[in-house]
This record gives C-alpha cells, sequence and structure tokens, in this order.
C-alpha cells in the first residue's frame, strides 16, 4: 500500500513538472541575422555631393547598400553623410541628412541557399540605435517570383514586422530581402533632414515546445519500471 501511493504521488508530482516546465519555456526564440554591419572593417564613411540623384553604393558579400539624395535644395556637398561598418562602438548603418536635404537608403541581400522563414510568429526585426520622428522605412520581400511589400515607422530600440503580413511569397523559400531606410516605397514619402542610426538587421521565428501531455507521457515509462521494483 505504502508503494502504491508513493507511486501515485510521484506520477503526479511528474506530470505537474512536465506542465509546469512547458508554461514556463511557452516557446523557444530562434534568431536568424542578416546583418550585424561587421563589414567592412574598419568602417567607412560617405558623403554625397551637392546633386539631387547622387549615390553611394557599396556591395559586401550578399549586401549591396545603395544611399541616394532625392533633395538638396542649396545643392551644397556633405549634406548626406553617413557611416557603414564595424566601428569603435560596434557594427552600425548610419544616414544624416542636412537642412533642406531628403536621402534614403536600400540595404539589398541576395540568399543562395534561400532562407526558410516559415517559422511560427516570425518577424523582421531592426535594431534601432537612435533616429528622428516620422522617418519611414519599407520591407521587401522576395521567393524569386512573387514580391510581397510592408511599411513602419523607425522607433527605439527596435522596429519590427510580422512574417505573416508578407502575403503571396512562399516563407519557405525567401531568395532576397530589401530595406529601405526613411522611404515608404508604396507612397514615396521620405522625411526631410533625417538623422537616423540601426546596428542589426535580424528574423525572429518562435519555435513551439512539445505539449504538456507528451513531456508527462514521456516519463510514465520510468514510473512504470519503478512500478515492477516496488512489487518485485
Amino acid at each position: 500500500m505504502i508503494g502504491t501511493i508513493g507511486l501515485k504521488s510521484l506520477t503526479m508530482r511528474a506530470v505537474a513538472v512536465a506542465m509546469l516546465l512547458v508554461g514556463t519555456l511557452g516557446s523557444v526564440r530562434a534568431d536568424t541575422l542578416i546583418d550585424d554591419f561587421s563589414a567592412p572593417n574598419p568602417a567607412i564613411g560617405y558623403s554625397l555631393d551637392g546633386t539631387v540623384g547622387s549615390t553611394f553604393v557599396r556591395t559586401d558579400g550578399n549586401r549591396t547598400v545603395t544611399v541616394t539624395q532625392t533633395q538638396n535644395s542649396f545643392a551644397v556637398a556633405g549634406f548626406t553623410t553617413g557611416l557603414l561598418g564595424n566601428s569603435v562602438i560596434g557594427g552600425r548603418f548610419n544616414l544624416s541628412t542636412g537642412v533642406s536635404t531628403t536621402a534614403f537608403a536600400n540595404l539589398s541581400y541576395v540568399f543562395a541557399p534561400t532562407l526558410d522563414l516559415s517559422g511560427v510568429n516570425s518577424s523582421f526585426n531592426i535594431t534601432v540605435n537612435s533616429t528622428d520622428l516620422n522617418v519611414p522605412y519599407s520591407i521587401v520581400l522576395s521567393d524569386g517570383v512573387n514580391t510581397s511589400t510592408q511599411v513602419g515607422i523607425l522607433s527605439t530600440p527596435s522596429s519590427s514586422l510580422a512574417l505573416t503580413n508578407f502575403s503571396g511569397v512562399n516563407l519557405s523559400s525567401v531568395s532576397s530581402v530589401e530595406f529601405y531606410l526613411n522611404r515608404d516605397i508604396l507612397t514615396g514619402a521620405s522625411t526631410p533632414e533625417a538623422d537616423l542610426s540601426i546596428s542589426s538587421l535580424s528574423v525572429t521565428q518562435a519555435v513551439p515546445t512539445p505539449p504538456a501531455f507528451l513531456l508527462a507521457l514521456s516519463v510514465l515509462p520510468v514510473l512504470g519500471f519503478r512500478r515492477k521494483l516496488l512489487k518485485a
């Protein structure tokens, strides 16, 4: 009788612990880093001339950065400047625009093999060190056949867009991602005299843990073996 009572108590405690573990863990975050701006190293600065349409272009690995100046009322060189790469304070991409000046950045990434971003509760994340108010951004996702675009407003310390909003694209086979900073590509809007700084681009996917009853069942064979020992 004492062995049976002890077994029942042990079983109930094991199931309770299993359910508590699931309740505590829930899901596990799995981050896919797209860019931490560790390249180039050391970082390089850029400065555009005074003409509208002036650009800065830089390719490192699978990333191409293009900064385009769309307004410079005084036609003064150096009114659009920035930093790209690993600096003394870590990886950064910075964009700064002067008085009556507007510019935007396109950060384009090509993936081979393709990325599987079909996990549960996935989102694109931008780590934002600093930004002016009302600075728009856009993300364009492609599977090589279809594209989808979502827009948002930069905010510190991070900005994110759920992948479920990117309809029509095969999320299990993403071939390219484009980040537009200070540009709503659906409307063409940018914020004049905008300053911004980011340090990473990533994707977060929540991977669910096993259901509680599976964890509970996993301890039953051990308990069964224990019961045989008690009867012996």
